[in-house]
């Protein structure tokens, strides 16, 4: 009897200690999306969690780890430990296994037979992308559309990661040319001026009266998003003077609202990121931008054809905002 009682013992400690180094499911998503964002905030916003939650998380990781994942030398952004990096890169593949096979076995239960994963690029918010996704479904009763945010600095990754099907993206983008690209829509690029500025009030504003303005651009690490929403091609020897940097549509119009600088951006910015403290201005003689949906050369499934097909056709439709 006493040594039933003392295997019972010593298996029950056994499997506290491997609950405690287990890492649940969610904390893997915290993790990985961490390593995308490189912010906390961010992180915090994009998993509708509270930023405390992202480095409670984290640090437990860490503990049951035994070393570093962070690099917390910078408050505002961080980075990953060698250690760190090691991890997600081994981690990654394995957690979208998992979520796929959970995801498919419970829409088989449901009877769906194929699931379309769907990203967004922040920024790429369009009025008639839900009349896409709705003639796709209409079309294709059997199949489930999964909607996610996708990192805003490289939308592609997504697809590279085999996290999404298919991207709603800004063009340009780094490594395009590697893609397929369809078309939804092309718009105007405007220009957001905080209230007051002495652009505010024109009707529209020639791209000569910005030159010397002081502009909200991209991080660097976008290459060619940075030098299109800053219209190098259409500055001539004109210098560019960044004010500051930032992550995102919202941060670039919060920016704006608090002085910073003038930032450029799609016309159907203005429908989705209102603020009292900004204004937007159709811009003369600079280029227009386009939303694309971005997917796999060699995915040619009839499902992603059919969906790019319908992106095409509200292209065919000229929409204007």
């Amino acid at each position: 009897m006493r040594d039933r009682n003392f295997l019972h013992v010593a298996v029950g400690a056994t499997v506290e200690k491997t609950r405690e180094n287990t890492m649940e499911l969610r904390d893997i998503e915290i993790l990985l999306t961490l390593a995308e964002e490189l912010h906390f905030g961010r992180t915090a916003t994009r998993l509708h969690l509270s930023q405390a939650r992202i480095s409670q998380s984290v640090k437990s990781q860490e503990r049951r780890i035994g070393a570093p994942l962070v690099d917390r030398v910078n408050p505002r952004a961080v980075g990953l430990t060698p250690l760190g990096i090691q991890l997600v890169t081994e981690l990654r593949p394995a957690y979208h296994r998992i979520v796929r096979t959970i995801d498919h076995a419970r829409l088989t239960a449901h009877g769906v037979t194929g699931v379309l994963r769907i990203g967004f690029q922040p920024g790429a918010e369009y009025e008639h992308s839900p009349a896409v996704i709705a003639d796709f479904t209409r079309r294709n009763p059997a199949w489930q559309v999964l909607l996610r945010q996708v990192g805003f600095a490289d939308p592609i990754a997504a697809l590279e990661a085999g996290e999404a099907d298919v991207v709603f993206a800004r063009a340009p983008f780094e490594r395009q040319q590697h893609y397929r690209v369809t078309v939804v829509a092309t718009e105007p690029r405007w220009v957001i001026l905080p209230v007051g500025h002495r652009l505010s009030t024109a009707a529209s504003v020639p791209f000569a009266e910005l030159l010397d303005e002081a502009f909200v651009a991209l991080p660097g690490e976008t290459g060619c998003a940075r030098v299109f929403w800053l219209a190098e091609a259409d500055r001539g020897r004109a210098p560019v003077r960044v004010a500051t940097e930032v992550n995102g549509i919202g941060e670039l119009v919060a920016a704006v609202a608090h002085g910073a600088g003038v930032g450029l951006t799609a016309e159907s910015t203005r429908l989705f990121h209102r603020d009292p403290g900004v204004v937007f201005r159709p811009v003369d003689r600079i280029g227009p931008c386009e939303l694309v949906v971005v997917s796999r050369p060699a995915d040619d499934r009839p499902v992603v054809a059919d969906f790019l097909g319908a992106c095409a056709g509200v292209n065919a439709m000229k929409i204007t905002i």
